[in-house]
């Protein structure tokens, strides 16, 4: 059974989160350990087994990037680390967000980078999910790559903040 089929959500990229928190509310009453404290000792293991796949799952799919990841990974795409195959401007705009990140001094600057950043983000989302419901699956896996940069970035840049406060 797959994270989708466990919350009782359709298998696509666009995820209703009051929908996916709901489901996972609904389902983890009925796998709870504590449901199971007075059952034998392969009850108990296997209702703890049941809640941390639940909770991967909600973690999965509560993230657009891992939750991407996990739909081509359904579709026979496996993440790999490593050299990827990304476009030379792309990596050349990475280098470039990376050097202006690592210039930035103040709170405005930063709030202006991250804005701009998310906005990258977003358009990056819709490209997947356009490929992803076009069946474009392998220029769906460069998307994903390309956003696995910007997420790492993004993190970056929210450590800078707290070195900024």
């Amino acid at each position: 059974m797959n994270y989708f089929e466990l919350l009782h959500l359709p298998m696509d990229f666009e995820v209703d989160l009051a929908v996916l928190n709901e489901n996972y509310r609904q389902v983890q009453k009925t796998v709870h350990p504590d449901n199971f404290a007075m059952g034998s000792d392969a009850e108990r293991r296997f209702a703890m087994e049941q809640t941390t796949e639940l909770n991967q799952a909600l973690q999965t799919l509560k993230s657009p990037l891992k939750r991407a990841q996990y739909l081509l990974q359904l579709n026979g795409f496996e993440y790999q680390e490593g050299v990827k195959n990304i476009a030379e401007d792309f990596l050349f705009e990475q280098l470039t967000l990376r050097e202006t990140l690592s210039e930035i001094n103040d709170f405005t600057e930063l709030n202006v980078f991250l804005a701009e950043l998310e906005n990258k983000i977003q358009n990056l989302l819709n490209e997947f999910k356009q490929f992803y419901q076009n069946k474009a699956l392998h220029s769906a896996q460069e998307t994903v790559d390309k956003l696995q940069f910007l997420y790492k970035l993004h993190e970056q840049a929210m450590q800078l903040e707290e070195t900024l406060a």
